[in-house]
């Protein structure tokens, strides 16, 4: 589990994330303040996924497990959600990009299978 720890307070930011492949990742994310959350897009190989919530869950990107050669893991420290702007610089909330083998352990762990 790798830690995106390049997430500021800026409340639209554009990363290029890399798996252990070497395979890249766009990966916008967007802070809306009348939605009071997160919200991001990605695009990897030919797929392409947008306006999907952060949400604190093991896997956001669960329902592309068997298309996905990997997963995005959201924390929060008070057990809520990422509601706030500057959640990520406080340390409240941090995002893990997630590698196959880790998918499958999360996968077994919390869902049974």
């Amino acid at each position: 589990m790798r830690s995106i720890t390049e997430i500021n307070n800026d409340a639209r930011q554009k990363f290029v994330l890399v798996t252990e492949n070497g395979e890249e990742i766009n990966f916008l994310l967007e802070f809306k303040p009348t939605q009071e959350g997160w919200f991001f897009n990605l695009e990897y190989s030919d797929t392409t996924i947008n306006g999907v919530r952060l949400c604190n869950f093991p896997n956001i990107l669960r329902q592309w497990k068997n298309s996905l050669p990997f997963g995005m893991a959201c924390t929060v420290t008070d057990g809520g959600e990422p509601n706030f702007v500057d959640d990520f610089v406080t340390g409240r909330v941090q995002v893990h990009l997630l590698t196959e083998s880790e998918v499958e352990q999360i996968e077994e762990d919390s869902f049974g299978g």
